[in-house]
């Protein structure tokens, strides 16, 4: 496995909807399989923390932080899926646009549908066994399945309709609008992470499959299905939230 150190800065910085002037952690890592000169990519973390002290206690969390960040990310990678489309290694640098070209989400207009996973927003195959249901102002109400039972948003990554993309988050489907950064929704830390900081969970981690036994699926169908945790203080900021376009994890920029 190959470790791939992308960026790490800490600074401070107010960002325009921010309360105070925060001391922040910008941390870029991916993970990747070598075999035969050739990479395949694994995961990746790549977000900023807030620390919540301003004081000589920061130094000491901005340490904890990141220490934990690449502790969970290593052990997070050994249990992950890899991502089947090979990268030569002089394209290693550019891993990311040389894998987003396959991502048809960012290359295509989208198709309307339920999708269950990142993984079939990625490749645009919605399912066939689900539908929306609108009330009389064609507003989305509920989603069914081909027995017309309403199942739990929890089970769905996002819908399209309309050619519109609405992700599930904490407080229902938010709109997933487009620039040329990729996709994002505006949202908060508040919103989005479901438990504080400390809990050893990685930000749209990835389970199952062995690395150097598996080389499986592009992105695993249970992957950001459930509310993302990340590390830091969670402020209520609203800021664009990018969708990672390999991951389909939450991305804060700022």
């Amino acid at each position: 496995m190959v470790l791939l150190l992308e960026e790490l800065k800490v600074y401070n910085e107010q960002a325009p909807n921010d309360l105070a002037n925060y001391p922040k952690t910008k941390i870029k890592i991916s993970s990747f399989l070598k075999r035969n000169d050739r990479y395949y990519f694994i995961n990746r973390f790549n977000n900023v923390i807030i620390e919540d002290y301003t004081d000589s206690k920061a130094g000491k969390s901005i340490t904890k932080n990141i220490l934990e960040v690449i502790v969970e990310f290593i052990k997070d990678s050994y249990s992950s899926l890899v991502l089947r489309n090979q990268i030569p290694e002089n394209q290693l640098e550019n891993y990311e646009a040389y894998l987003s070209t396959n991502n048809k989400s960012l290359n295509q207009e989208l198709k309307d549908g339920v999708y269950l996973s990142f993984k079939s927003f990625f490749e645009q195959t919605p399912s066939s066994q689900h539908t929306l249901e609108k009330n009389k102002k064609g507003e989305v109400k509920k989603i069914v399945n081909n027995q017309d039972l309403k199942i739990s948003i929890s089970e769905v990554f996002c819908y399209v309709d309309n050619g519109k993309a609405y992700r599930i988050t904490p407080v229902g489907f938010l709109e997933m609008k487009k620039d040329e950064n990729g996709f994002y929704i505006l949202s908060s830390r508040t919103q989005l992470f479901a438990q504080k900081a400390g809990t050893g969970a990685m930000i749209g981690g990835i389970a199952g499959g062995m690395v150097g036994v598996l080389v499986g699926a592009a992105i695993d169908s249970e992957s950001n299905k459930g509310v993302a945790k990340g590390f830091g203080f969670k402020t209520p900021t609203i800021t664009k939230v990018y969708i990672d376009p390999l991951t389909g994890a939450f991305i804060f920029t700022e």
